[in-house]
């Protein structure tokens, strides 16, 4: 019997066809802004990095991933022709509910929810648009929601970068679940996850994840900042997983 944290990872690629049937808000293509940020909690922050990668590389330079309680406790020069964007599946979190609340009311921002299905922010009393994504989660290790999030951010990216969704949909016929894993960690009680640029946040989350569902003390870092003093802890039974091109 399957696990449902299994069934929703094989359920992923399902659901994001689904998502791409769905008709995008309009309000999205006319929205003028000089600058972006993308602000989240937890995974939902790790989504936001990964958004602010995706974006520099197809949009523009002008994004910044920020969490929700940094955003809400610290002074950032958003001003009435940015642009927020809130990660937040549940729609529960105190401090991404009020980074809507201040971009809105206090910079005059354009405000966006990326959230799942009857969560319960809605649009116009605390965001401008609103763009939903899965049905909300039923294992508190959140996977189907954070990559149907991605998905979102790519169509939303088509809209400036043509062919982006195209590639995708490619990849995705071609994608299947499960798959095999031919070597597990020898040394899983000390294992270490690292990437660089936008694999990075992609190392977070995997430790994260790995966290939430198997309890054990991970740790992830950037492939550079791991050289800069944690190396130190490395032994020979501590097993890294690297993620970087080349």
């Amino acid at each position: 019997m399957a696990f449902l944290y299994e069934t929703n990872i094989l359920n992923q690629p399902p659901e994001w066809r689904r998502i791409l049937e769905v008709p995008f808000p309009s309000g999205l293509s006319t929205l003028d802004f000089k600058r972006i940020y993308f602000v989240g909690t937890g995974s939902s922050f790790w989504v936001a990095k990964i958004a602010e990668f995706l974006w520099r590389e197809y949009v523009q330079m002008e994004a910044t991933a920020i969490h929700s309680y940094d955003f809400v406790n610290s002074k950032y020069f958003v001003c009435a022709n940015d642009v927020v964007v809130v990660f937040s599946h549940r729609g529960t979190k105190t401090y991404s509910r009020r980074a809507l609340e201040i971009a809105k009311t206090h910079y005059g921002a354009s405000t966006v929810l990326i959230t799942g299905l009857q969560s319960p922010i809605s649009i116009n009393t605390d965001a401008d648009i609103r763009i939903e994504t899965c049905p909300q989660e039923n294992c508190g290790a959140f996977t189907i929601s954070l990559t149907s999030a991605i998905v979102r951010v790519l169509q939303w990216i088509d809209i400036f970068s043509k062919g982006l969704i195209d590639r995708f949909i490619i990849w995705l016929e071609s994608f299947r679940l499960p798959f095999n894993i031919q070597r597990l960690p020898k040394f899983h009680w000390k294992l270490i996850v690292v990437g660089d640029l936008i694999r990075e946040a992609i190392a977070h989350e995997i430790a994260l994840k790995i966290s939430e569902t198997s309890y054990l003390p991970v740790r992830s870092y950037g492939i550079e900042q791991i050289l800069h003093g944690p190396r130190v802890t490395l032994d020979k039974e501590t097993t890294m997983v690297c993620h970087s091109w080349g």
